[in-house]
């Protein structure tokens, strides 16, 4: 069955992992034993969502079960997703989650942390990729040029995990370009980190 590509905004997204795959690895890894502890739970599944907005792009951990929630997934798709997660976490990969912010549609892709390299020697970079597409699920694969995500790696993007669940509500609930990283506040304008340049701030206490 053919299904049309995905959007733009995802493939940003994805594209932009990609590039700088091993630093986000570590970031994922180093927030999971948090995740976990919190839940309880050893063997939860747990992804790096991404969310694009401009030219910044922040990274949370979102659980699976959530996501089985708010999607209200049946009991095929929950298996399928529950397993294509399994899978990236036990074999040296993460998970990538996107959520289109205007339908209900959402998609994940398992990134290994050193296929950012690969861009040196690989035409195209091959990506497993399911798709969750008006209830119903497939399992596709995208291919990347690797002189786009060469390119890529150069460009300076906003990129920021944070563990408060208020600061992640605030980022995903506003359209504004910056985002302060300590409270979450939005605003058009905000003092940028003078010795990472990665980050935004308010400057309130």
């Amino acid at each position: 069955m053919n299904v049309s590509p995905l959007s733009q905004e995802c493939m940003l997204s994805f594209a932009n992992i990609v590039a700088d795959s091993r630093s986000k690895y570590k970031m994922y890894n180093k927030f999971l034993p948090t995740c976990r502890s919190e839940s309880n739970d050893d063997d939860v599944g747990v992804l790096l969502q991404s969310k694009n907005n401009d030219d910044v792009c922040v990274y949370t951990l979102v659980y699976s079960k959530d996501i089985i929630d708010e999607f209200k997934l049946r009991t095929g798709n929950i298996s399928k997703f529950n397993s294509f997660v399994e899978n990236a976490m036990k074999r040296g990969s993460f998970p990538v989650l996107w959520k289109s912010g205007t339908i209900k549609e959402f998609a994940v892709i398992k990134v290994n942390k050193n296929i950012c390299d690969k861009t040196e020697t690989e035409e195209f970079l091959k990506l497993e990729v399911l798709l969750i597409r008006k209830g119903k699920c497939y399992d596709i694969y995208l291919n990347l040029i690797s002189d786009v995500i060469e390119a890529m790696k150069n460009r300076s993007r906003y990129s920021a995990v944070t563990e408060s669940e208020d600061v992640r509500r605030k980022f995903l609930n506003t359209n504004t370009k910056y985002t302060c990283a300590s409270c979450g506040e939005s605003s058009k304008k905000m003092n940028r980190c003078s010795i990472l340049k990665k980050s935004y701030y308010c400057n309130r206490e």
